[in-house]
């Protein structure tokens, strides 16, 4: 089987890489087909059966044939097509099985609920979606029937009664007498023969919506060499009867179909033909099998054909980890190691698989972390240590972390961590500049600030100035500010010379400092000699 003709030809969203493809079904099948709700009809040794495209077996391919889908069920048929083995149920994926009855494989198919089968006696009735045999007219005591359409059946009784019954199996009264022989509502109206040889056109309430006189048959010949009988504007094409009004030739190409090629898009995968064999290629490599034939089933299943048999591979997609970047920002509070979070989401085809995690820094270093594994979680926290000639003003810094699985790398990212000035305490002076009294000293206010959101440890913060002179100060609420008045020994070995003293700001514990001022204190100079 050769379903795909083009050299390139695109296909439904799949991204894979070269090591992501593992069997679902080895290649064992002589033949396989993708059906309706996720399942595949498969052939071997000249038997058929289906499974679905994650490669459980739902029919043992054991038969002669399975027909297509219709209302949701699927006939399991052998014989030669004609006896009833079974129905498959598209929804739940499952079978019933029977036997005693036979099918008309002109009809193989439930319409209306309802399938038209046959009976050991060779009587014609019905079976419903539960495969149990419908009671009265519906029952296989006919000498034959239409399948249900539009609720409606045409039922030869008999050679001698003849009419139409709705699901229920009550038949329909009308005004058009005697009915020889009839055909399948389509569109509201069906057409019939009735006593009188006389056609005529019925709605599904029985009345005559238009009748039509039996002219001579005429033959005419096609262009595709088939045949059309004509009877007025009635026409017997191969064996089914249509109405055909207008132009004869212009109407006949609608009985005409043209068998197209499948054709599936996609922005990242495509099936290359190199050399009479198949690849699949995600844009940048092949995956290493090749194929005589591929069949896509979903985004993550393809059925292949190799040497003449055929499997299903199941396609798993490359970057389905996702990561999550908890911290962004990191403020060295208490000039201490801060902690970082940043979280990783495992595929559920690798829940079961140990990840290998790589964390690197801006200058490729190794970077320690822990991992806590919470369901398909990864949560990973590092600590980023505080370097002294960073503590006051922003810096930031990039990390790449790497996710691998049996040797296949399937992520790869980088994040940034802001550094950010140290927010904690800050001091400032009401005025930088003073003056000594006559005795060297000076006076002068110390505006502390607490710039945090909470209130937390520390308790006390410390203030040192005047050749270590020490003030301790309570912790206070964050956002308020408080003044310290202190008096500061301004005594200089020269008289000529203003002082310059240094004031610090630190938490108790921790030796790093959070703020410093300068003070600048003008030497004390006595009246008589400023008057000189």
């Amino acid at each position: 089987m050769k379903n795909i003709i083009l050299s390139i030809l695109v296909f439904c969203h799949l991204f894979v890489s070269a090591q992501s493809v593992e069997w679902i079904t080895s290649p064992q099948y002589d033949y396989l087909e993708p059906i309706q709700y996720n399942l595949v009809k498969v052939k071997t040794n000249g038997k058929v059966g289906v499974i679905t495209n994650k490669g459980r077996i739902v029919v043992e391919p054991v038969y002669d044939s399975i027909t297509g889908f219709k209302e949701g069920k699927a006939l399991i048929v052998d014989n030669r097509c004609k006896q009833l083995i079974g129905v498959i149920y598209g929804a739940t994926k499952s079978m019933n099985k029977i036997d005693g009855y036979e099918i008309d494989t002109d009809f193989p198919y439930f319409s209306d609920g309802m399938l038209a089968v046959k009976n050991s006696d060779g009587k014609w009735g019905f079976l419903n979606a539960n495969l149990d045999e419908c009671a009265g007219y519906l029952s296989c005591k006919n000498e034959s029937v239409l399948p249900f359409s539009e609720n409606k059946t045409f039922i030869k009784i008999n050679s001698k009664e003849h009419a139409y019954f709705d699901t229920n199996g009550n038949p329909m009264i009308g005004n058009f007498g005697k009915i020889v022989d009839g055909y399948s509502f389509s569109n509201g109206v069906a057409l019939v023969l009735l006593n009188n040889l006389s056609w005529a056109w019925i709605d599904t309430q029985g009345n005559v919506t238009r009748s039509i006189k039996a002219p001579k048959q005429k033959t005419l010949p096609t262009k595709n060499g088939k045949t059309i009988t004509h009877c007025g504007n009635v026409f017997n094409f191969d064996d089914q009867w249509c109405l055909i009004s207008g132009n004869i030739d212009n109407k006949l190409e609608e009985y005409e179909h043209n068998i197209g090629v499948d054709s599936y898009t996609s922005p990242q995968t495509v099936m290359l033909s190199v050399n009479d064999d198949i690849l699949l290629y995600d844009g940048k490599e092949l995956i290493p099998q090749r194929f005589d034939d591929i069949i896509i089933l979903d985004g993550e299943t393809v059925a292949v054909g190799r040497n003449g048999k055929y499997g299903i591979l199941h396609i798993i997609p490359n970057q389905n980890f996702s990561a999550e970047q908890v911290t962004r920002d990191i403020v060295f509070y208490h000039a201490s190691n801060e902690k970082v979070l940043y979280n990783i989401s495992k595929p559920e085809h690798l829940q079961d698989k140990d990840i290998i995690i790589k964390l690197n820094d801006s200058n490729k270093n190794n970077v320690a972390f822990e991992t806590v594994n919470r369901d398909n979680l990864i949560e990973i926290s590092f600590y980023i240590e505080p370097k002294d000639d960073k503590l006051n003003r922003n810096s930031s810094e990039e990390y790449h972390v790497t996710v691998s699985c049996d040797n296949i790398k399937y992520k790869e990212e980088s994040f940034t961590i802001n550094k950010l000035q140290r927010k904690g305490f800050s001091i400032s002076c009401t005025n930088n500049t003073i003056s000594a009294d006559s005795l060297g000293f000076a006076n002068c206010d110390i505006i502390v600030r607490n710039n945090t959101k909470t209130k937390s440890k520390p308790t006390h913060i410390s203030i040192t100035y005047d050749e270590n002179k020490e003030t301790k100060v309570k912790v206070f609420n964050p956002g308020e500010s408080i003044k310290i008045p202190v008096r500061i020994n301004a005594v200089m070995s020269d008289d000529y010379i203003d002082k310059e003293i240094n004031i610090s700001l630190y938490e108790d514990n921790y030796p790093a400092i959070h703020s410093k001022e300068t003070l600048t204190i003008h030497r004390y100079i006595p009246d008589e000699i400023n008057n000189y």
